[in-house]
């Protein structure tokens, strides 16, 4: 199955993450539609958090299970982030 990944971080190109999209295809630079978003600094990495005033700039991939299942390893996914759908143009 194919997932539309949404990604403002270090799975953006030029980052070292980026190598966990290495099959997947780039459809091209995003942005939120909704502007209720803050990015914050966690040190080594950025996080986004709701109820803020700001879109949030990034790429769009096309990503298989394999993928996003890696993805999730690597965010922690359920515990340090929650993956959740925003609509992105």
């Amino acid at each position: 199955m194919e997932h539309m990944v949404f990604v403002y971080g270090s799975l953006k190109k030029s980052f070292g993450n980026n190598r966990l999209l290495y099959n997947s295809k780039y459809i091209g630079e995003a942005v939120t539609l909704s502007n209720n978003f803050n990015m914050r600094s966690c040190g080594a990495f950025p996080a986004v958090v709701s109820r803020g005033k700001n879109s949030i700039s990034g790429e769009l991939y096309e990503v298989d299970d394999k993928t996003l299942t890696s993805i999730d390893i690597l965010e922690s996914n359920g515990r340090f982030y929650n993956r959740s759908l925003v609509q992105v143009t």
